[in-house]
């Protein structure tokens, strides 16, 4: 299978008292497994900068008091970022327009967060967990596979988010409710505002399975 990196021509100027002076330049290959810059004349008495082009639309720190770890990102056709993770900050995770306002309990819950195109504002953010534990194990440990999260967006802006939790009380509505035993998996699914969550599943057994898309 062959794999390629797309690189934008690389932006390089100098600063002056008139003024940023653009130079020309760009990437060459220098090697098989080397990226070398070709730069036109320029006053080699002066600072030259080199911005590689990485086009970061926004950038932001994003959390509460507590540890945050995001499992999956998703964007939908307007350019809203749809976040999902797993948060311990129990009083403070920034939440709006949530269906869970409040931190479920456990070591973790679960988290949905909306972010408007600009990365200026949320749209939504909410708590998604009960009194047990919602969580995710990087890698295979012991060999048990991971249960660390999904998400997925539809083309209505509604969000998917398989996870692995430890909770045995009803969250949401048309739930399919499992049998409590030691690894539940969970599904759900909000609602366009992520005020609500439409449905929500469990099911568990004594092996390690666990969801790899959705």
């Amino acid at each position: 299978m062959n794999s390629f990196l797309i690189l934008h021509k690389p932006v390089l100027y100098q600063e002056s008292a008139q003024g940023r002076i653009p130079i020309e330049g760009r990437f060459v290959r220098s090697g098989k497994t080397e990226i070398a810059f070709r730069v036109a004349q320029y006053d080699v008495t002066k600072p030259l900068v080199v911005d590689p082009a990485l086009e970061i639309a926004y950038a932001t720190l994003f959390g509460g008091s507590g540890d945050e770890t995001a499992f999956g990102i998703a964007v939908d056709g307007g350019g809203n970022a749809y976040i999902a993770g797993t948060t311990s900050s129990a009083p403070d995770f920034p939440t709006l327009s949530a269906a869970y306002a409040t931190y479920g309990g456990g070591t973790s819950d679960y988290f949905v967060t909306k972010f408007n195109s600009t990365g200026t504002a949320l749209v939504y953010s909410t708590y998604l967990g009960g009194s047990g534990n919602e969580t995710g194990n990087p890698g295979i440990i012991g060999g048990i596979a991971n249960y660390t999260g999904i998400l997925a967006v539809d083309p209505s802006g509604n969000a998917y988010v398989t996870g692995y939790t430890t909770s045995i009380e009803r969250i949401g509505r048309n739930e399919w409710i499992r049998p409590p035993t030691s690894r539940p998996r969970i599904v759900s699914r909000h609602l366009l505002e992520g005020s609500s969550i439409h449905c929500e599943a469990f099911w568990s057994n004594r092996f390690a399975d666990k969801i790899d898309s959705v």
